[in-house]
């Protein structure tokens, strides 16, 4: 199986996702009666660019999840070290659906399935996106660190082999 030709397939899904949202957003939150020099950040009451932020956010921090997993396969590591990685990525995904499912669970408990998904006029989407791109960034950091480690071993396998000295 290619996994570099799936790896690029996710990537542009994943933009082309965010275009998507960033669409989706803009129709109802997009500040229209603002003037264009009137743009302040974060503080108009449509909190556009906020919405905006996390919508990058998320598809930076996914593309990088998939290519330093890609990454991280690529470099030969020792035993303790895959297995180190593997533990972490297990314990993110259990973190990850327990935090979701429980974030569902609490949420529909209180409200009702009508009109939620296509207005969002409950939240629950917000906050799932919000939840999501904050373990992502779980995600992104602890494959960073663990590719960071392989580098790091293999840049010191070479200087031992290397007569620089």
């Amino acid at each position: 199986m290619n996994y570099r030709l799936l790896r690029d397939i996710a990537i542009i899904c994943l933009i082309g996702f965010g275009m998507f949202i960033a669409v989706y957003v803009s129709v109802p939150d997009f500040p229209y009666d603002s003037p264009a020099w009137g743009f302040m950040l974060w503080g108009e009451a449509s909190q556009w660019w906020s919405e905006i932020t996390w919508i990058g956010a998320f598809c930076v921090l996914a593309i990088s999840c998939l290519y330093l997993g890609s990454w991280n396969s690529d470099i030969s590591s020792t035993k303790s070290e895959n297995y180190l990685l593997r533990i972490f990525r297990v314990m993110w995904l259990v973190t990850a659906i327990s935090l979701l499912f429980h974030y569902t669970a609490f949420y529909f408990w209180w409200t009702t399935w009508d009109g939620f998904f296509l207005k969002d006029n409950t939240g629950y989407l917000h906050g799932f996106f919000y939840i999501l791109t904050f373990l992502l960034g779980i995600l992104a950091f602890g494959e960073l660190v663990a590719y960071g480690s392989k580098v790091h071993g293999y840049m010191e396998k070479l200087s031992k082999l290397s007569p620089l000295e």
